[in-house]
């Protein structure tokens, strides 16, 4: 639906919504275990923790992956259309989430190796970079 050519893209926001309350009710429905993110002594100790925290880590990452990968398809619309400025904030904020935890995580964990990650840490930096390019969001805050 979302990944097609531009000039065979036909998507309307409404179906966008649909996927994101989709998104949110899985992340929702998730145990409270595998929410939580190891706090900075558990993530010292987490390769020899329980797999819970670790879980919690991944599940974050894949929840922010799915919101910017329903989302990026809008960042080719004109800057000044709605459907491009709700798409952009949501992206940015979860392409900071994404960085922050793998920032605050990954000293711990030397190297996270699950299947799409340095895909989703590229497209995360690469959408701050198109924000502060766009003067839509500080340059300040996109090179931390």
């Amino acid at each position: 639906m979302l990944h097609k050519s531009l000039n065979f893209r036909k998507v309307q926001y409404s179906d966008v919504l649909e996927l994101m309350s989709e998104i949110h009710a899985f992340w929702n429905s998730l145990p409270h275990q595998l929410q939580d993110l190891p706090n900075s002594k558990q993530s010292e100790r987490i390769q020899k923790a329980s797999s819970k925290n670790v879980l919690g880590l991944f599940f974050t990452i894949i929840q922010q992956q799915l919101i910017l990968l329903v989302n990026r398809p809008f960042l080719s619309l004109e800057p000044a259309s709605l459907e491009f400025r709700l798409s952009l904030q949501t992206c940015i904020s979860a392409s900071r989430t994404v960085i922050s935890t793998l920032k605050h995580h990954t000293p711990s964990l030397r190297l996270i190796p699950w299947p799409g990650t340095l895909s989703v840490t590229w497209m995360s930096g690469l959408i701050l970079a198109f924000a502060c390019a766009l003067n839509l969001y500080p340059v300040e805050k996109g090179t931390t």
